[in-house]
């Protein structure tokens, strides 16, 4: 019998809180890729997120481990009806064992298992699964798993202390990780965006206050008493520079002062460090409104990869009705 015609032994089960042997095999991957290890407190933050998270295994006839993956499930609006996209945070295949496409098969056939089982038409399904891979599973995925690059990544910079501003009508107050308000915003902010991942109250903690290994602060925007913006901020590095990263930003369409408060409060957060770092879709109004604020423009070496599962599915319409903010990822 062929590589290609083997037949493994596939699992696919909700994520646990401790998935140890998982941890193990995807860790030995990430090594040799030279990548830092996943701890054991970030694969229990995943299995908690709001949506859940599912792990899938693929073992040959001796019940050795050969492929594995996780992909953490967010809840979402697509086109006005409540859809579940899929995040796809590891990718993992025992790239010692075999050669060529007998290697690649246990993780194809899993990920083909993967989406048979859980992906296709919203609600039930997931229509799309995305994800920031490395080189390697880069190369693996569109050759082997039917993934496309949606976009190359830009990242938008600029320093605080350049930045002009004027007096608005707008208060900016810091707040808890899971304010409140969000909820209500949230409603009102999405109208406007046909996919989108939900922030609301309960993902924002997920994703912000309970992250087991980054800090966040929260600011919220408000004009005559109502919120009218939202921003989140943590320290940390964009291609070896130090900076203050803009973790998730929501202001409605064309509030150039909203925008400009944010900043102002964001500026002083970041203190000393002469950098403010932001990635947002580069077809949304949030782009134009940076550049228009004195952001500049400048490419990555990262690929923001998906794969659809909903028919038609059209790439073109993605990449340009797609609003996200590193709050759609672990980069945040």
């Amino acid at each position: 019998m062929g590589g290609e015609e083997r037949v493994w032994n596939i699992e696919l089960r909700e994520a646990e809180p401790v998935e140890e042997e998982l941890r193990a095999f995807v860790n030995e991957a990430r090594a040799g890729e030279g990548l830092e290890e996943r701890s054991a407190e970030v694969w229990r933050w995943r299995a908690e997120a709001p949506g859940g998270a599912i792990v899938g295994s693929a073992r040959d006839d001796a019940g050795e481990l050969r492929a594995a993956v996780c992909v953490v499930r967010h809840p979402a609006i697509l086109e006005g009806e409540v859809a579940r996209f899929g995040e796809v945070v590891e990718v993992a295949n025992a790239f010692a064992k075999g050669r060529g496409l007998v290697r690649a098969a246990p993780l194809a056939a899993l990920l083909e298992a993967f989406g048979r089982v859980y992906c296709g038409a919203a609600p039930e399904g997931m229509p799309f699964l995305y994800g920031v891979p490395t080189r390697r599973a880069h190369r693996f995925l569109r050759g082997r798993a039917k993934a496309e690059v949606l976009r190359a990544e830009n990242v938008l910079w600029a320093q605080p202390s350049g930045l002009e501003w004027l007096e608005t009508g707008v208060e900016v107050t810091e707040s808890e990780g899971a304010p409140e308000e969000l909820d209500a915003f949230f409603m009102e902010w999405r109208r406007s965006k046909p996919a989108v991942l939900v922030r609301g109250r309960d993902e924002y903690a997920w994703r912000f206050r309970d992250h087991p290994t980054r800090s966040y602060r929260c600011a919220l925007a408000r004009r005559m008493g109502e919120v009218v913006g939202c921003a989140v901020l943590r320290m940390g590095e964009v291609d070896g520079e130090a900076g203050g990263i803009l973790a998730d930003w929501m202001t409605m369409p064309g509030d150039r002062e909203c925008g400009m408060e944010l900043l102002r409060w964001a500026r002083e957060a970041v203190g000393g460090t002469d950098r403010l770092f932001v990635n947002v879709s580069d077809r949304s109004g949030e782009f134009a409104l940076f550049q228009s604020l004195g952001f500049r423009v400048r490419g990555t070496d990262e690929y923001l990869a998906f794969r659809g599962f909903r028919r038609p599915t059209v790439m073109s319409w993605l990449f340009a009705n797609w609003t996200y903010t590193l709050f759609d990822s672990e980069r945040g």
